[in-house]
């Protein structure tokens, strides 16, 4: 049975592909012959064009011969480009036409007339130029001198009434002749040539006449005679020209049209010939198919009878038999084998599936009590499932809410010592305070560390996405770390991609976090080396940039079995580390955690006793990267030395600022001069004292020759600036520095002000106004309640206070003479939400409610505003803060520094 169905298959596939292969062929063959008319179709198409691009270019030979116009002259070559672009696409195309030797035979004939006909026409514009030429210099010239010399003659002689009109009468022949010199140019009429040489004769004859005793007159005979050769010589230009358009040229074109018309006669017989040839073809390919065709019905009525007789009619029957069995019925009777194939053979079987089937429907019943059993672990595990998330999310808000509380009297605290601080205290008494500010500082960042960490956990840390300049982030990370790293006699140094746009669009807190936190790791886990802090990017689409953190120690390292673990919670290298160290180990988990909810992400490279390497992507905006985050605003030459190639001072910084800038060797100082003195500096990299000897020499002749000169150090030894400082008096760059820190150092160097960028250049110390008003300040914390009054005392305000929301709406609907409302957040009894939504609601629209809470989230300030807050102060409150915002809404006691304090404030922001 297999082999007869294979056959008959076979047979069939075999006809089909044969079919299939034979209108494949014929399809090929008909789009052959079409491309060839289409290329036919083209040849005329070319044939003709050049047909009317000659008759084209011989009217433009015409009008060039009335007009002598130069855009004729351009047209005419145009259009020969246009005849010469085509003859040689002519040329392509007949390539492989059985004609071509015939083809091309008549294009290099056309294409040697084309070459003489425009070298005629370059002869016509010569032989115009020429005439134009000889016209101009000679002709024309020589009557104005004639009828000059005539003018002078009778105005300087007192001549007789014959000689004035004999003059008269000469002067007026010469017109004439000139008059007539004018037409042949614009008509170049045979006859005239006659009456301009008989206007000169007669002139000759009335001067020989009546003036030949006037010896003045003489050199008029001469002068007569060059104009008469010179006309003839003009008369032969202009027939010599207009002989090689009427004649010689007419004759090229002439042959090259009818070197056109007999390739157009080919190329339309080849395409009569080309549609013959498709036409046979279509009616050959129609009846191959018709042919095929009829074979093809009639294997496939062959093939319908094969399969109706020998498979469906023996799989009828064993359908009846499969549906016998599928309702459960026993098997009475059996088909037949038919011929010993396979059909009779799956009817034999038929009686052991009805076995198999009483199995199955056994095994189904088995499954059906497994699957309830499942389900109901299922369930149990979902049940678990549940529990757990809930456990976990009730610890994340049991440590937010414990960290929120902690947070609190830490406020009291370090705002309370602040105040003491400003009050007068002996050096012990004030060490001691500024100790306990430290030890606050630490303890609150750990309680921050920890409610970050929880909030990460329970899902409630938003990313914000504000527009930001990253200069004060560097300058806080450097001011973290510095003092950290002097102690610890460590060579810290921090570069910045010079390009890095000046304004980014992320969170500017989070990524601090970040930053701060890898850079202070490394300075925790080094015992001495050095840190190397780079910050690149890479431009992406849609104003968006890919900002890279690298933090490189040569600190303790780690294996690999605590790289797999160094992100995971509460975990540091080792309890040994812990022990050494300090810490919690949630700093890598918090920024591991803030890196992918900004969509980043964070690698590590680390070896035992060698040091850690930290590489961090984050993906945010670019304000434009137009803006640099280093750029002066002019240009300034310079001259690098580094005799032991330290790389202190970065090539990318010094390439931001002059792409020309040289680099100089110790043989090279002494003599080297700035071309231009004027914005120019030599800075010198000085490793150590050791580097300074070898310098010390050169930096003296460098500075008896007038040169500005910048001095780079690193960070170790700390004694060597001053050192430099106090020999040289010059200025002087210690690592780490940020970009902006460099510009000043430039600026110094060059001994210019600092004219650019003014407002971000430095921190200013924010001056406190005394304002006028009547506050009240909602707070239940004893504590935060004394803080906050020294605070408002100290800008002169007065106040009340109450304790909890309920006792603030009483107090306002009772007393409503407050110009601001302090409403802390979270209190006793009544909120400030909620406190805030009252006070809305009973018509107090225009009072100026300012919330105050420790938490400083996106989500809190929508909820505040949405409640109808005007501002938000987060604590710990800061006394420069709570003058800002302040100032918005109360007017100042004195106005004689109202815009210089205005002014202070808002660098402040």
């Amino acid at each position: 049975m297999k082999i007869q169905i294979t056959i008959v298959l076979t047979a069939l596939i075999l006809f089909l592909t044969a079919q299939s292969y034979l209108s494949t062929k014929n399809q090929e063959a008909f789009l052959a012959g079409i491309t060839l008319s289409q290329q036919t179709m083209d040849k005329v198409g070319l044939v003709r064009d050049l047909e009317k691009d000659l008759l084209d270019i011989q009217r433009y030979v015409l009008i060039y011969k009335q007009t002598a116009s130069e855009s004729v002259i351009e047209r005419f070559n145009l259009i020969q480009d246009k005849i010469n672009s085509n003859l040689s696409l002519l040329y392509t195309s007949v390539q492989s036409d059985d004609q071509a030797t015939v083809y091309i035979d008549r294009i290099s004939r056309m294409r040697a007339h084309l070459q003489e006909y425009r070298t005629n026409f370059e002869n016509v514009i010569q032989g115009r130029s020429r005439r134009e030429r000889l016209f101009e210099d000679s002709i024309k010239r020589q009557f104005e001198k004639t009828q000059l010399q005539l003018e002078e003659y009778q105005s300087s002689k007192n001549l007789s009434e014959q000689e004035s009109s004999a003059v008269l009468a000469m002067s007026l022949q010469l017109s004439e002749a000139h008059a007539l010199s004018l037409e042949y140019l614009l008509t170049p009429d045979p006859s005239i040539v006659g009456e301009f040489d008989s206007l000169l004769s007669k002139s000759k004859e009335i001067m020989n006449e009546s003036l030949k005793d006037n010896p003045v007159l003489f050199s008029l005979e001469t002068d007569l005679d060059k104009l008469s050769t010179d006309f003839k010589q003009l008369t032969q230009v202009t027939r010599g020209y207009l002989f090689l358009i009427n004649v010689v040229m007419a004759g090229s074109a002439n042959e090259f049209l009818y070197l056109t018309r007999e390739l157009n006669q080919l190329v339309t017989e080849n395409q009569q010939r080309i549609n013959e040839e498709i036409i046979q073809s279509g009616k050959d390919a129609q009846s191959r198919n018709s042919l095929f065709a009829a074979i093809s019905v009639a294997l496939a009525v062959l093939t319908a009878l094969f399969f109706t007789y020998r498979v469906m009619m023996p799989i009828s029957e064993m359908t009846e038999l499969f549906k016998t069995l599928a309702s459960g019925k026993n098997i009475n009777k059996t088909i037949k084998k038919r011929k010993n194939n396979e059909i009779g053979e799956l009817a034999a079987a038929a009686q052991v599936f009805q076995e198999k089937n009483k199995q199955t429907q056994e095994l189904l019943e088995h499954s059906k009590n497994l699957n309830a059993k499942q389900e109901k672990l299922n369930q149990e595990l979902a049940i678990s499932t549940k529990k757990a998330e809930e456990a976990l999310a009730t610890k994340s808000i049991f440590l937010a809410n414990m960290s929120h509380e902690i947070r609190t009297p830490m406020n009291g605290i370090i705002g309370l010592v602040d105040i003491v601080l400003k009050s007068k205290l002996d050096n012990k008494q004030r060490a001691n305070l500024e100790k306990v500010i430290y030890s606050t500082h630490i303890l609150l960042n750990l309680i921050n560390g920890i409610l970050d960490f929880s909030k990460i956990e329970a899902g409630k840390l938003d990313i914000e996405k504000v527009k930001f300049s990253p200069r004060s982030m560097f300058e806080n990370v450097l001011a973290n770390i510095s003092a950290k790293g002097n102690e610890k006699n460590l060579n810290i140094q921090f570069f910045v991609n010079p390009l890095l746009p000046v304004e980014l669009i992320g969170d500017p807190m989070r990524i601090n976090q970040v930053l701060l936190n890898l850079c202070t790791n490394a300075v925790k886990f080094t015992r001495n080396g050095s840190v190397h802090i780079h910050i690149d990017f890479t431009p992406l689409e849609n104003e968006q940039i890919c900002l890279k953190i690298s933090v490189k120690d040569t600190g303790i390292g780690m294996d690999e079995a605590q790289l797999k673990s160094i992100f995971n919670p509460f975990t540091q290298a080792d309890d040994s580390t812990s022990r050494k160290f300090g810490g919690t180990g949630l700093g890598l988990t918090i920024v591991k955690q803030l890196v992918e909810l900004m969509h980043g992400k964070i690698t590590v490279d680390s070896t035992v006793n060698s040091g850690s390497h930290f590489q961090v992507e984050l993906i945010v905006g670019a304000g434009s990267l137009n803006k640099r985050i280093m750029d002066l605003g002019f240009e300034v030459s310079i001259a690098h030395i580094s005799v032991n190639d330290s790389g202190l001072t970065p090539d990318t910084y010094l390439n931001s600022l002059d792409q020309d800038y040289v680099s100089l060797s110790l043989a090279e100082i002494d003599n080297f001069e700035f071309q231009n003195k004027e914005k120019s500096l030599l800075l010198i990299d000085i490793d150590d004292i050791k580097t300074h000897k070898v310098l010390n020499q050169h930096i003296a002749k460098a500075k008896e020759k007038g040169m500005n000169i910048g001095l780079v150090t690193n960070t170790q030894p700390s004694t060597l600036p001053s050192l430099l400082q106090q020999k040289w008096n010059l200025p002087v760059l210690s690592h780490p520095f940020t970009p902006r820190h460099f510009s000043l150092f430039i600026l110094q160097t060059l001994g210019v002000d600092c004219p650019y960028d003014t407002p971000n250049l430095g921190e200013v110390t924010p001056k406190s106004a005394q304002l006028k008003g009547h506050v009240l300040l909602v707070e239940d914390n004893h504590i935060n309640q004394i803080v906050a009054s020294e605070m408002l005392a100290a800008l002169g305000l007065t106040f009340d206070v109450a304790e909890d929301g309920h006792q603030a709406v009483t107090k306002i609907v009772n007393s409503p003479q407050y110009d601001i409302v302090l409403m802390d957040i979270q209190m006793p009894v009544m909120d400030g939400y909620e406190a805030t939504k009252q006070l809305r609601r009973q018509g107090f629209k225009d009072l100026v409610i300012c919330g105050l809470s420790a938490n400083a989230m996106n989500s809190d300030f929508e909820l505040a505003f949405a409640a109808g807050m005007n501002d938000y102060i987060t604590k710990p409150i800061k006394p420069q803060m709570l003058n800002h915002v302040l100032s918005k809404y109360l007017p100042s006691k004195t106005t004689d520094n109202t815009a210089k304090d205005d002014f202070i404030l808002e660098r402040q922001s």
